[in-house]
C-alpha cells in the first residue's frame, strides 16, 4: 500500500472487516519490529454509544488488537483523552472499549490524567501527552462524521485527543484548523482505520447516525480528510487544514480498493421496519440531498457489473478488488 491508496470494505462483521483492511495494507510489515510500542487511538470524545454516530465501534478495536497479536506484537496499548467536557473513563465504558481492553489484556491509558511535554511543531509550540510521544507507531481510528466548528472530523482532528485538556482549550480559542495542522507534524508514522459504520454527518457528539457499514484505510491523513471532505460535499481547499508543506497538489486520479457489495439505492431501513440500529433517527433523512446523497452514491465505485444487473453479491472475502476512481 502507498500513501496514494484508499482501502474500502463493506459489511456488518466489523471485527473481521478491520482485520481484512489491516491485512490488505500489510500493516505488520509497515510497523516492522515486533518490539515497537503500538498505540491505538480511537475516537472516544464523549460518553456516547457508537450507535449514536459519535464514537469508534469496539469491534474495530477488537479486530485491530487481534491482528496485531496474531502478528507477534506485544507492546500494544489504547490511548485516548475525551474532550474537556467529559471523562475518558465514562466515554470508554459507553463505547464498550474498556471491555475489549480487558478481554485482550491490553492497557487503556486515559490521557486526561497523563503527563505532557511541550514540543516545537514547525513553528508552533504544542503540549503533547507523554504516552502519545512515546509511541513508535499509532493506529488512528477516527469516526467519519460532521463537526460543528470544522464541518468534518476524521484523521487529522482525531489526534487532538492526544493533547492535555489545557491544550485542547487553547486549540479551540485559536480556531482549530491551523493548530491541528501543526499538531499532525508531531505524530509518528501511523495507519488510519476509519470507522464509517454509522457516523453522524452533522454533529460530533452523534444523535443522527447515517448507516454506511464501511471501514476505510489510509496511510496519509491529509488524503483521508480530503477524501472525506469530497464525500460530504465540501471543498478540501476551503478548509485550510493541511499541515505545512502537505497540502494537495494538482488533482490526481486516486486508486481506490474495495470489496464487491450490493449497491445501496437509498437510505438504510428506518426504525419503522425494525432494521435500524439503536439510536438511528431517520425522520428527516427520507430525501437525501447534498453530502448525504453523495455518501450514499459512493458504494457504486466498487460495485461489479453483475451487481448492477441485480445479481446477488458475494460475501466479503479476504481479497480486496481494485476499482478505478
Amino acid at each position: 500500500m502507498t500513501k496514494q491508496d484508499i482501502l474500502i470494505i463493506h459489511g456488518t462483521d466489523y471485527k473481521e472487516m478491520a482485520k481484512q483492511i489491516l491485512t490488505r495494507a500489510d500493516v505488520a510489515a509497515l510497523i516492522g519490529d515486533r518490539d515497537k510500542q503500538v498505540a491505538l487511538k480511537p475516537n472516544l470524545a464523549s460518553a456516547n454509544s457508537p450507535s449514536t454516530g459519535a464514537t469508534t465501534h469496539p469491534q474495530l478495536l477488537a479486530g485491530t488488537i487481534e491482528y496485531l497479536q496474531e502478528h507477534g506484537f506485544h507492546q500494544i496499548s489504547v490511548i485516548e483523552g475525551a474532550w474537556v467536557g467529559d471523562r475518558t473513563d465514562l466515554a470508554a465504558r459507553a463505547a464498550g472499549c474498556d471491555k475489549v481492553c480487558r478481554a485482550y489484556n491490553v492497557p487503556f491509558y486515559d490521557l486526561q490524567k497523563d503527563s505532557w511535554k511541550e514540543y516545537d511543531a514547525q513553528g508552533m509550540n504544542i503540549r503533547l501527552c507523554d504516552r502519545a510521544a512515546a509511541a513508535d507507531y499509532i493506529i488512528n481510528m477516527p469516526v467519519l462524521k460532521g463537526h460543528c466548528q470544522t464541518l468534518i472530523t476524521c484523521a487529522l482532528k482525531n489526534n487532538k485527543g492526544l493533547l492535555p485538556n489545557m491544550e485542547k482549550r487553547r486549540f479551540h480559542t485559536l480556531g482549530l484548523h491551523r493548530p491541528i495542522a501543526h499538531l499532525n507534524t508531531l505524530i509518528p508514522d501511523s495507519f488510519i482505520l476509519v470507522d464509517n459504520i454509522c457516523g453522524d454527518l452533522d454533529f460530533e457528539e452523534g444523535g443522527n447516525p447515517v448507516v454506511m457499514n464501511r471501514v476505510l484505510g489510509f496511510l496519509d491523513p491529509v488524503l483521508c480528510d480530503a477524501y472525506v471532505c469530497d464525500c460530504m460535499g465540501y471543498s478540501p481547499r476551503r478548509r485550510g487544514v493541511y499541515p505545512p508543506g502537505r497540502g494537495p497538489g494538482r488533482r490526481q486520479r486516486r486508486p481506490v480498493y474495495g470489496q464487491y457489495h450490493p449497491p445501496q439505492r437509498g437510505l438504510p431501513a428506518g426504525p419503522e421496519n425494525g432494521n435500524a440500529p439503536p439510536g438511528t433517527h431517520s425522520g428527516r433523512l427520507h430525501r437525501p440531498k447534498g453530502r448525504l446523497q453523495r455518501l450514499l452514491r459512493l458504494p457504486d465505485l466498487c460495485t461489479g457489473p453483475s451487481e448492477r444487473r441485480g445479481a446477488s453479491a458475494p460475501e466479503p472475502a479476504a481479497c480486496v478488488h481494485r476499482a478505478g476512481l
